[in-house]
């Protein structure tokens, strides 16, 4: 619970946002996020640089990744997604407008 800017005792946005899951992480793919338009990605890369200014977490060790499907097994890594560099995120939008 957090106080919001009203002053109430509230769950946290962020709670909410991973809804009913057990999810201790959010990890978000490289390929997707700079295609974002160019605003968003400035304001992603100073939230970041914020939150780590605020907490020192990475010095407890490294993250990996693992693909599960619907089922919840795991599954082979979608390298269109991996490939920041030749991906193609327009497979991953939707609907059918623009891409950012």
């Amino acid at each position: 619970m957090v106080i919001d800017n009203d002053g109430n005792d509230v769950e946290s946005p962020i709670h909410l946002s991973f809804g009913l899951s057990y999810a201790s992480f959010l990890v978000l793919p490289r390929l997707l996020m700079e295609n974002m338009w160019w605003g968003w990605q400035v304001d992603m890369v100073d939230l970041m640089e914020e939150f780590n200014e605020k907490f020192d977490w990475e010095k407890s060790g490294s993250i990996s990744v693992l693909f599960k499907d619907e089922s919840g097994k795991f599954t082979e890594t979608d390298r269109n997604l991996c490939d920041y560099r030749r991906g193609d995120s327009g497979l991953y939008l939707k609907d059918s407008g623009e891409a950012v």
